[in-house]
């Protein structure tokens, strides 16, 4: 599996010859990312003003429910805050892996918990601003318990704003990390004995 991160909250999922787009966006500071997808999954109704930078004949959810694409079992959960939003849940190819989208602190319940810890790769905003802060996203991932934690929408240097930089994410998190311009994982390398933070670099 190839990972990658095009800044704020999207992400491209590579396996098996399947790609999955999450959350593609508009800025007036950098281009829409671009790319071809077979499944399009949005976590808000603001991602929609950018479907037209994913191209190919692509299978487009962005409401809750359990779905099975192409082999991908994905299971969309509604946010009870905010009924914009939506989370999302995927077993590919025996990975599991969790997007929570600009989820903020306190936005998880019970039955949401229960669906999504222990995942083996966490996809969790970081910065602040509409999303979870860096105290609110550590609170999150020690929930959670995820073995692999990849922060996104935070501030990067062509996406300037309200958004926190990584290193107060790092800080609070008190463990190292590896930074790296796309995260390659087989089920085999998955930690089981320690969490481990993957910083990507933005493919902007």
């Amino acid at each position: 599996m190839h990972l990658y991160w095009h800044g704020q909250t999207c992400v491209k999922i590579q396996d098996n010859g399947i790609t999955i787009a999450i959350d593609p966006f508009k800025l007036k500071t950098i281009k829409s990312p671009r790319m071809a997808a077979d499944i399009l999954l949005l976590t808000s109704k603001d991602s929609q003003s950018a479907v037209s930078s994913i191209s190919g004949d692509t299978f487009m959810i962005d409401s809750p429910g359990e779905y099975e694409v192409k082999g991908v079992f994905i299971n969309g959960i509604g946010n009870n805050g905010n009924s914009d939003q939506v989370f999302y849940h995927l077993e590919v190819n025996g990975i599991t892996l969790a997007h929570l989208g600009r989820i903020q602190k306190g936005e998880l319940t019970d039955k949401q918990l229960e669906m999504i810890e222990n995942v083996d790769i966490l996809m969790i905003p970081v910065g602040g601003d509409d999303g979870a802060t860096a105290k609110e996203a550590a609170s999150l991932i020690s929930q959670i318990e995820p073995k692999l934690v990849v922060p996104i929408y935070y501030q990067t240097t062509k996406t300037p704003g309200k958004l926190d930089k990584i290193d107060v994410f790092q800080k609070q998190m008190g463990i190292k990390a590896e930074t790296v311009d796309k995260l390659i994982v087989k089920e085999k390398d998955i930690p089981q004995d320690e969490m481990r933070m993957i910083i990507l670099n933005p493919q902007l």
